[in-house]
Formats: structure tokens, sequence, C-alpha cells
């Protein structure tokens, strides 16, 4: 995006955060602790900017934008590291080397006037759809002048996240379902670049099927745009809020509720420790929006198995503790939730455990959780809780 702006100063755009570098604290593990993992990090924040591109073409469950024969990207996807979607589905190809990406494309295409695009590769996700997409709603709506626009989002997104639309919205907008790798021509769209990101896949994992050591500057946030987010869902609730003393949550994963197979082996245990610590047991998944930020709002400690749902930690306050159940292996990475705490200026440790197979995708394993490490992170919470 930056490069295409660079060249066309008829588009116009609205900076709302330049960016910046922050350095935060690094992974931190009790009990197994991994190889080479940095104890601070320095983070790049993305810049936030809002922009009118027209006569523009978007695509479903793409952040690509099409306008005179370019394909605009995010500055944060880097094509020759970066497999789209798109790809993976056949629906589109990208070769890096000579910078040149190739639809193909069944779907009638749409025709729209002009909207604002929350479309994206991954916004089926509660995780991607937290930090990356439902923050563009908020940012454009600080911005008067496209009040009136509907907004574009992706079919197969669930229920709670357009009720999180209407929740968080500040104007009664017309939402427009685009389906998957559909395109939408517009007379002129309008475009928030993604306050955070992560690969969908790497180019490296599908040629060698093995996994590949990322750097922590592959997971950027944007404190600016989380911060924002939050404030409008302690808003946009407080209102039927009940006050509440300050709770400690244990995030349950129930298969039924959650899209990635991945699970703790040794399950029963693992619960059987957390219950003698007191803690309540809730599974987001079975939870409306609204539900998951009032209970959020009012979360001191949480402990849970990494995955979508501990993305609610945005709505936590600042300054809370999170205890992360993670499985190691060759390569895996921690920087994510790491790099996600740091910026909301949570405390977050991370208790890892063996996967107990060898099958499927490495981050779709089971996999058993040290259940000594993880008596001695809550022995180490403050202040203590029965043991």
């Amino acid at each position: 995006m930056s490069d295409f702006l660079a060249r066309r100063c008829d588009y116009p755009a609205f900076t709302l955060d330049p960016g910046m570098h922050v350095q935060i604290l690094g992974p931190r593990f009790i009990g197994y602790c991994p190889a080479n993992n940095m104890e601070v990090v320095s983070l790049e924040m993305p810049k936030i900017e809002v922009v009118a591109i027209a006569k523009a073409t978007v695509v479903g469950g793409t952040n690509f934008i099409l306008s005179q024969k370019i394909a605009i990207y995010p500055d944060l996807f880097v094509p020759s590291r970066d497999a789209s979607p798109a790809e993976l589905y056949g629906s589109a190809s990208i070769d890096p080397d000579i910078c040149q990406v190739k639809f193909y494309i069944s779907r009638k295409s749409k025709k729209v006037d002009r909207a604002i695009s929350l479309l994206g590769q991954c916004t089926g996700n509660y995780a991607h759809w937290l930090t990356e997409t439902l923050p563009k709603l908020v940012i454009v709506d600080a911005c008067p002048e496209y009040d009136d626009l509907p907004l574009l989002v992706d079919e197969w997104i669930h229920p709670n996240f357009y009720n999180s639309i209407k929740l968080l919205g500040k104007h009664p907008r017309q939402i427009i379902a685009i389906g998957r790798f559909q395109p939408c021509e517009l007379s002129c769209v309008i475009d928030v670049s993604p306050p955070a990101y992560i690969p969908a896949e790497y180019r490296a994992y599908l040629a060698t099927k093995e996994v590949v050591k990322i750097s922590h500057d592959v997971f950027p946030f944007s404190r600016r745009a989380l911060d924002m987010l939050r404030d409008a869902a302690w808003k946009a609730v407080s209102l039927n809020a009940k006050p509440s003393v300050k709770r400690r949550l244990y995030l349950r994963r129930a298969p039924e509720s959650c899209g990635n197979p991945r699970m703790i082996a040794n399950i029963d245990e693992v619960e059987g420790l957390i219950m003698k610590s007191g803690f309540e047991v809730i599974d987001p998944g079975k939870m409306s929006f609204s539900e998951q930020i009032s209970v959020f709002m009012n979360a001191e400690i949480v402990i849970s198995a990494v995955g979508a749902a501990l993305a609610n930690m945005i709505f936590m306050p600042p300054g809370s503790r999170i205890i992360a159940m993670a499985p190691y292996y060759k390569n895996a990475n921690y920087y994510y939730f790491s790099n996600m705490a740091g910026v909301l200026d949570h405390e977050l440790l991370y208790v890892l455990g063996p996967q107990k197979d060898m099958g499927d995708h490495p981050l779709h394993r089971d996999y058993y959780v040290d259940t000594d490490a993880l008596f001695d992170a809550l022995s180490n919470l403050r202040p203590p809780l029965p043991l």
C-alpha cells in the first residue's frame, strides 16, 4: 500500500497513527524454556492509515484491492514469505519473483458505489477478527466523512462477529456480504490498513512441510488501535454490565466450540489443579460478544490454552495477568500472544508441554501440559491462590 500511495498523490489518505518502535518483554516461561527466545523485543507498531481508492475491485476473503491492473496489498503482507488463503484454495497464484498475482474467479461480481471494506484473509477467526478487522470499524467511525457508507464484510463470518459490528458501530450502516473470493467493483473503496498481522501460512512450510523459525517482528500490533477497540467495547457494555469483583477465569476449550482441533491430552489433571485453585470456568465459544466483553473487563487473571479465545485479553484492564498453556516442538513460535500481551501492558507466562503425536500440521496436534510447571505458575501469582 505505501508504495502505491507514494506513486499516486491523487488518493486521499488520513494517517491516524504513524506507528512507532516500542520495547516489550519477550516470551516468558515457567518450567521448560525453549532456547533462543529474546528477553526483550523491539516491535514496530504498524502505521494506521485510512485511504480512499477510486475505481477499485476488492475480493472477498483477501486483503487485495485491484485498481488499474495493480494489486494493492497491506505493507505487513510479504509475498516472498507469506502464502494467502486465495492461493491455498486455488483462487489465485502469486509469483513473488516477478511481482505478479493472478486471480481465477468464477463467482459473479457485485457492484457497489462507495463502501468501507472490512474484508480480509482470516476474518473467520476470532483472534484475527478482534486484532485485524474490528478495530477498523472503530477507526473509520472516527472519520465523519464516511458516516453514511455501508460496510463490506465476508459473508461466512460468525454471527457474533456481525453482532460485534452492531454493538460497537457508532452509526447504523448497511452491511453487504461478499462471498469467499467473490469480486466487488466499487466507484470508491475506503480501506483501513491492518492494525495487526499474522501470516495465514508460510511459503517455506508449504515447500518443506517443516516449521521454520520466525522472528518476533512478524507479529505486530497497534497499541492505539487495540486501545480504541477496548475503550469502545467497555463503553458499549458499561450501561448493562453489573459491577463485579475482580474475576479469575479459566477458559475451557471445548472441541465443539473451537475451530482448531488442538486439545490438551491430560486435561482432567490440568483442570483438577485449576479448579483446586478457585478459578471460575467459562467457555467463551458459547458466549455472546457482549458477554465476553463484560466478563473480561472485570478479569484480573486468566488461564487458558493458546487459541483464538485468548485474544479477549484485549478487553482486560491493563496490567492483568495471563497463564497460557501451549505445546513445544521444533521452531515453535511464542511471540504472537506474547507481543499482544506486551502491547496491552499485560503480564503473560507460558506453561509448555510435549505434543502427543506427530500427525497433521504441528499447530493442530494435541499436547500434554507440564502440571508441575502449572502448579509453580499458580503458586507465583500475586496475591497467592489456594492450592
